[in-house]
């Protein structure tokens, strides 16, 4: 088992809410020989790949040209500086990252319907590398914990329209803690769309 396709229907009848499951999900949807693979092939890799500093912001990747390839990609040695300093990076566009994560996209679009899903991978190699700032996402989001912990906060504010249509953020200190929550190997948050969280 993947993941406990339970949870799918508990989010159905509380689709507002923000939940956490203990213990809900494989610890083997990705692994580090695999991830270590993806972030060799620079090829494939850069227009899906983020760096983000201690400040939670995104760091600007220099770019390479090559004969043998159409477009830029990231510069490797550049890349893994960063992340052996302690900083943390993101894969977006993963679904197809091995028939696991296939597999689970699948499975979330059988259960809501006239839905997209994608995979995007955050990772960092030291215990203080961190994500983004407070922040909401437009779509729906399951967090499913694979290696190590981090600690969630989710916050009881949504974006506000004029956030929504201005791609704006209300400051942290003005926003109202819901709940916190130590993510664990095997533990799936549910965040709904435009609901403010960080990490």
């Amino acid at each position: 088992m993947l993941i406990d396709t339970d949870i799918f229907n508990i989010v159905t009848h509380s689709p507002r809410a923000s939940h956490y499951f203990a213990q809900s999900a494989s610890r083997s949807i990705l692994n580090w020989v695999d991830l270590e693979a993806y972030l060799n092939n620079t090829y494939i890799l850069s227009a899906n790949f983020s760096v983000i500093n201690f400040s939670g912001r995104k760091v600007a990747l220099p770019e390479l040209v090559s004969p043998w390839f159409p477009h830029q990609y990231i510069d490797p040695d550049y890349m893994f500086q960063h992340i052996n300093l302690g900083y943390s990076f993101t894969i977006c566009g993963a679904s197809k990252f091995s028939y696991k994560t296939s597999w689970l996209c699948e499975q979330i679009e059988r259960h809501f319907r006239d839905t997209y899903t994608d995979i995007h991978i955050y990772a960092g190699t030291k215990p203080e590398s961190r994500s983004f700032f407070a922040h909401w996402d437009p779509p729906d989001n399951f967090i499913i914990q694979q290696h190590g912990s981090c600690e969630w906060t989710i916050y009881k504010n949504e974006a506000t329209p004029h956030e929504i249509s201005t791609n704006s953020y209300t400051k942290e200190n003005l926003l109202d803690i819901d709940f916190k929550v130590v993510m664990k190997p095997g533990d799936v948050l549910f965040i709904p769309s435009f609901r403010y969280h960080k990490c």
